[in-house]
């Protein structure tokens, strides 16, 4: 990504340009429920200015893109409330799949349903909706022709998050009981290793694939496997680390530091240095955004800009990079619509040099 710490060319051509725009990568790709627009500046936040500006351009990426989220609902994602709207909407979601006559669309349907569920928030209600959906998922699969190494890992996906899961033969069907019988036996076969799980918060919740298991610093014996480890405390939450146990114990730090950086009442924004991308981007896989549009304010030469950073958060990359001139804190007029058409504008990256809009 091209920066204003580049060329002498690079910044004296921004230096006379009222609008700069550097470029990279693709435009901002607005999906539904999944684009966020967050303030940034060192700790201790954002300032109102910023907030402000940013605002700004939130409403009119809004105007010209759906999936764009209003502050409340970022605000209560900070806050670990989003879980109620989005079990419900999952709820749903699972309804209508487990209801499908072609048992492949709905496994294709259920496994978006999973898949949700393992994106929220920990909770007794996210484990309970994740066992159902992943039984009835089993189920499926063993019923059909070609899926069995499906249902086989589905099958000990659900043990693994509860080994005392109990499954009947007039609810489940026999296939899916015996699936479950063989796997009891499989895992009971493998050697077992601890898992040390700790953080710097003391008392925080520990989850093991959805399940709560305590809370720090505690020491669990599983068997060899994959697991995912997650971690709350109030409305704090770790971002999941994956687990390989295969050949002998590990310990775990839960990491609430970028937790620690959400500012739900600043922007909302959150508290990181200028251009810390590691940082950004796990604010955004944290608050479960596909899309992070990161706004700042940044000196050059006496110079004030705002930049607005898109990041594909799955990627773990920055697609498009804009900046803008301010003079006396405000942009130029229309510079902020001329930004916004820009980042949602397919053509708009082709190029990588600084563009001049009017």
């Amino acid at each position: 990504m091209r920066s204003l710490d580049g060329s002498a060319a690079d910044r004296l051509s921004l230096a006379f340009l009222p609008l700069a725009l550097l470029l990279v990568g693709a435009p901002v790709a607005a999906r539904p429920d999944g684009t966020g627009v967050l303030a940034v500046a060192p700790p201790p936040g954002p300032a109102p200015r910023l907030v402000e500006l940013a605002g700004r351009l939130r409403q009119l990426l809004a105007e010209r893109a759906s999936g764009v989220l209003e502050p409340e609902h970022l605000r209560a994602r900070m806050a670990g409330q989003a879980g109620g709207s989005a079990l419900a909407a999952t709820d749903r979601a699972y309804a209508a799949a487990a209801a499908g006559a072609d048992p492949r669309r709905a496994i294709a349907a259920l496994g978006a349903v999973v898949e949700e569920l393992e994106s929220l928030p920990d909770s007794d209600e996210t484990l309970r909706q994740w066992t159902r959906a992943m039984l009835r998922l089993a189920q499926l699969e063993s019923q059909l022709d070609g899926h069995e190494e499906e249902a086989r890992s589905s099958v000990e996906r659900l043990l693994r998050a509860n080994p005392t899961i109990a499954v009947r033969r007039d609810t489940h069907g026999p296939i899916l009981v015996e699936q479950f019988e063989a796997a009891r036996r499989r895992l009971a076969a493998l050697p077992r290793y601890y898992l040390r799980v700790s953080s710097a918060r003391s008392g925080a919740h520990v989850f093991v694939n959805g399940r709560d298991m305590g809370t720090t610093p505690t020491t669990l014996t599983l068997a060899r496997g994959r697991y995912r480890v997650t971690g709350s405390q109030g409305p704090l939450r770790a971002p999941p680390v994956q687990v390989e146990l295969q050949d002998r114990g590990k310990a775990v730090e839960l990491d609430f530091a970028i937790a620690e950086t959400l500012r739900p009442g600043q922007g909302p924004g959150i508290a990181v240095a200028p251009r810390d991308h590691l940082q950004v981007i796990a604010a955004g896989r944290l608050l479960r955004l596909d899309t992070l549009v990161a706004v700042q304010l940044l000196e050059e030469a006496g110079v004030t800009y705002l930049a607005a950073t898109a990041y594909d958060t799955r990627a773990g990359e920055a697609k498009l990079d804009g900046i803008v001139r301010l003079r006396k804190a405000a942009p130029a007029p229309r510079a902020m619509e001329a930004l916004a058409e820009l980042l949602l504008t397919p053509d708009a990256a082709r190029g990588s040099s600084p563009r001049a809009l009017p």
